[in-house]
């Protein structure tokens, strides 16, 4: 009898996979556009608020928009696996033609999913982390103080995306902060194509040409710079010559 219903529950799940082989790779892609979702709200939560065309998310929505994407990537890692092992029950019942079409779908919408991936920067996946950790650390919070009758708690506040390169004159000359220094407050200028490069063609070798740089700003074909130390200097677009100018202390 069990038998028999296993029998008639396997031809069944045959049937439906016959008539519709793409079924579960359409569920992984679903869950793969799921996750992309999650992140891409995430990531506007994440911009200053002059980039920000919504308003700054609560805490609480942002952590439910962090529980889909969890529950998204769960979800995927189950599906695929689901995906790749069931061709095998058209492959024992010899319907070839299914078993070719489950696996040409599932293979190519796992390898969607992955290189999709490595479309994302490393320092944005990490960022996104961080937000969703400290949005679920604020709730928590907030339901411990609800528990203890309070109506205040601690609050960390999201971070946001900051500038760090600036570019001018067709992005010859870049501004920029170093990422491994410490210091916010002073930035590099560099000459992005100072010389080529000798051994690729087409390509530029760039130099920093001035460093410890604090303010800038543009006037017409100069870009005009001031250092920690007050020194200031005027780049000339057209020379590309750096100089600096008379008086300074």
């Amino acid at each position: 009898m069990r038998l028999g219903f296993a029998m008639r529950a396997l031809n069944g799940v045959l049937r439906f996979l016959e008539r519709r082989p793409w079924c579960i790779a359409g569920v992984y892609l679903f869950m793969e556009l799921l996750k992309y979702l999650a992140l891409a709200i995430l990531f506007t939560n994440h911009c200053p608020s002059t980039l920000r065309f919504v308003p700054e998310l609560s805490d609480e929505f942002a952590a439910w928009v962090s529980d889909i994407y969890d529950f998204s990537l769960k979800a995927a890692a189950v599906v695929g696996a689901v995906m790749l092992v069931a061709p095998v029950i058209p492959m024992v019942f010899r319907r070839y033609r299914t078993v070719v079409v489950m696996l040409v779908l599932g293979i190519a919408v796992m390898e969607t999913g992955m290189r999709s991936l490595d479309l994302i920067p490393w320092s944005c996946r990490s960022v996104l982390a961080e937000q969703m950790r400290v949005v679920r650390l604020n709730v928590e919070r907030k339901k411990e103080a609800q528990r203890q009758g309070k109506t205040e708690c601690l609050r960390v506040p999201v971070h946001k995306f900051e500038v760090r390169q600036w570019y001018f004159h067709n992005e010859r000359y870049q501004i920029y902060h170093p990422y491994n220094s410490l210091d916010k407050n002073y930035y590099y200028l560099s000459d992005r194509k100072w010389r080529p490069d000798r051994y690729a063609k087409d390509m530029w070798e760039s130099r920093v040409i001035l460093d410890d740089v604090v303010h800038w700003g543009e006037c017409g074909q100069q870009l005009h710079l001031e250092t920690k130390d007050g020194r200031r200097y005027v780049l000339d677009y057209a020379t590309g010559d750096l100089k600096q100018q008379e008086g300074n202390q």
